[in-house]
């Protein structure tokens, strides 16, 4: 029987449809092209100091500083700060089903996500109080798909394995949590999550 959901919060309780516009437009920005550039453009040159600052190795100045020096943007740093924590968007289908099924079920997060960035989307979806336990890359200084981190989520909250169900939309997430005896879902589009969760009986 389930009694414990894990939800991953970026690609399935927040979008990337706003990042993914916003990062076109920001490259256009940036690189003074007249075509338009997507968004791998950018990553691959950053991702360094993402996953250091989602572990809490970097603060958020050093990101900023070193994102700024590496792409040569002549941009001040508010400015590439403040489109960065604006360029999320709340999925209300996924929020709306977290709440129903906290009504029979224990609902968690399982997040990789930087401090400064989480608060900022925590002013509007408020995870504490959606959530009956976080745990985030920052705090736990641990990343998925490390295995450590789901193991610190278990140990934390009290939470069986084989009682639980984590939802994510990266396959590599899901097959640690696989390799510890939870269930996984591969979360593409609500239609699809909800036609899995009810092969569990959930909805």
């Amino acid at each position: 029987m389930i009694k414990n959901i894990i939800f991953d919060i970026g690609g399935v309780l927040i979008t990337k449809t706003k990042y993914n516009k916003m990062a076109l437009t920001i490259s256009k920005l940036i690189f003074k092209q007249n075509k338009v550039l997507r968004e791998t453009n950018i990553q691959p040159k950053i991702k360094k100091y993402w996953r250091d600052w989602r572990v809490s190795k970097i603060s958020e100045k050093e990101f900023f500083e070193r994102v700024k020096i590496t792409l040569n943007l002549k941009y001040p740093i508010f400015f590439i700060k403040k489109h960065l924590y604006s360029a999320h968007e709340v999925d209300y289908e996924i929020l709306n089903l977290i709440k129903e099924l906290k009504q029979n079920h224990k609902m968690y997060s399982l997040t990789n996500h930087a401090r400064e960035w989480y608060n900022s989307q925590d002013k509007q979806i408020h995870f504490n109080e959606l959530f009956d336990g976080v745990v985030t890359s920052f705090d736990a200084k641990i990343a998925k798909p490390s295995i450590k981190i789901y193991k610190f989520l278990l140990k934390k909250y009290k939470i069986k394995p084989k009682e639980t169900i984590f939802i994510d939309d990266q396959e590599e997430n899901l097959e640690t949590a696989r390799k510890l005896g939870i269930k996984a879902i591969h979360y593409k589009n609500i239609i699809q999550l909800k036609k899995e969760l009810k092969k569990y009986d959930i909805l």
